[in-house]
């Protein structure tokens, strides 16, 4: 599963107007649409919000997925933070959506200050576990399965 947040929308909006911003925001989707694999689910979840389910999508999938993304958002000229996870046994796909979110907003809070590094786990790996930034979309931390 992939979240992805436009980076910036409201200020292009404020800035530009929406036209520009839906420019943005159709450019964003032709990008993941192209992006995406035959048979992956590609929606719309909020404003600048963007989510894609990749079935039968494995670590190593989801991670060229994500690296192919990065190249082509780029490209198009589009800034967007985007998020990974995949689904792990037992777990539903929404709890799978809070990761990837997770994920997103680690990397939104990386992208806004680069020359700082998080020091954790999760901001060096994408699929890892993380807490968001807001209490209705808090994750617990990950159990370190190497503490035992």
């Amino acid at each position: 599963m992939l979240a992805l947040d436009v980076d910036d929308l409201k200020h292009l909006n404020d800035r530009s107007g929406h036209a520009a911003g839906d420019e943005l925001l159709i450019r964003c989707a032709a990008v993941l649409s192209d992006t995406s694999r035959p048979g992956d689910a590609l929606a719309r979840v909020g404003g600048d919000e963007f989510a894609l389910l990749g079935l039968e999508c494995d670590v190593v999938s989801v991670r060229a997925l994500l690296a192919r993304l990065r190249v082509s958002l780029r490209t198009a000229g589009v800034a967007a933070s985007a998020g990974v996870a995949t689904r792990r046994v037992g777990e539903d796909l929404i709890d799978t959506w809070h990761r990837a979110d997770a994920a997103m907003y680690l990397d939104k809070q990386r992208r806004k200050r680069p020359s700082q590094t998080m020091g954790s786990k999760a901001a060096a790996d994408p699929l890892h576990r993380a807490p968001t930034r807001t209490a209705s979309r808090a994750v617990p931390p990950p159990r370190d399965p190497a503490a035992g």
